[in-house]
Parts: C-alpha cells; structure tokens; sequence
C-alpha cells in the first residue's frame, strides 16, 4: 500500500490516479466524521465533496505531504460545522420514501460512537478511524501516516482508554 506522503507527491506531479487512490482511502473515514457532525447523510455528503476539492486545489499548501488524511479530515469537520450553522433549525419529516431507503440509519450507540471519536484529539481521531473503521492493520496505518508502529500502537490504545471512559455506562 503506497503511503500518503507518495500519492501526494504523485497527484503534484500530475498522477490523476493518485489522488483517486486518496479519495477511495478516505472517502469513509470523511463521511463518518461529516455524519457526526450533522446527522444528515445528504448534506454529510456535499461536506465531503466540498472538503475533496478544497484539499485538492489547496494540496500544494500542505507542509507535511504524510499527514494528508488528518488534514483532510479537519477540511471535512470545518465544512460540515459551516453547513450545520447554515441549516434551517428544523428539517420537516419527508414522505419521500426513495429518499428515506437511500439513508442510512444510524441507531443511536452507534451515533454516540461516532460522536465520540469525533471527539478525540485529530491523531487518535484518525488512527481509530482508519484502523476500526476501515480495517486497516496497526502496520498500513503507519505506512499511510508515515509514524512509527509503536506510536500508532501507543496512540490507538490511549484513544481507546479514552473512548472506553466516554462511553462506559452508555448501553452501546
């Protein structure tokens, strides 16, 4: 698996096939943070989309190329608050039954799961992301994250510790 500072270098080097590998990559991780932000898979997607343009018109500003996912993972929560500040307060019930099939539903533990993550610090925020979400061994995350194994190891641990403290007596 090519680490992100290499799929970066390649999409500034004109590689289109890079940048859609970084796409792909993140696409979930971008999704489940925008989802937790703003509960709402549809404006959860246009957050997403906007975040993946904004970070590859502005890839060239990032300093360190092996941090792509958490920085764009920041893009994704900064657009996902801006549209939750521009939503109406109430969004009516819709009949729409197409529309309705087409959302996912969230149960609630799994809603405060994800809240919780959000919560996190953006490192453990990530590696979580990445590893449990994503199913990608301790070893790919580090590759991907250009960081140590025994600092994604010690991280992901803590973030768990952490998650466990949030949760624990929350019936998930």
């Amino acid at each position: 698996m090519e680490s992100d500072r290499s799929l970066v270098e390649g999409t500034l080097a004109g590689d289109e096939t890079a940048f859609r590998t970084l796409v792909e990559r993140y696409e979930r991780p971008a999704l489940a943070v925008a989802l937790g932000i703003l509960r709402d898979h549809h404006m959860a997607q246009d957050a997403v989309q906007d975040a993946f343009l904004a970070a590859f018109q502005k890839l060239g500003w990032l300093r360190n190329k092996g941090a792509f996912g958490a920085w764009l993972l920041q893009i994704v929560r900064r657009r996902a608050l801006r549209l939750q500040r521009q939503a109406p307060a109430t969004i009516p019930p819709t009949d729409n039954l197409r529309e309705a099939a087409c959302s996912p539903v969230i149960r609630d533990s799994e809603q405060r799961l994800l809240d919780a993550v959000a919560r996190l610090p953006k490192s453990e925020s990530q590696m979580i992301t990445l590893h449990y979400f994503e199913n990608h061994s301790v070893a790919e995350v580090a590759a991907m994250l250009d960081r140590p194994v025994g600092s994604v190891t010690k991280l992901i641990s803590r973030a768990r510790l952490r998650l466990r403290g949030w949760l624990e007596g929350m019936d998930l």
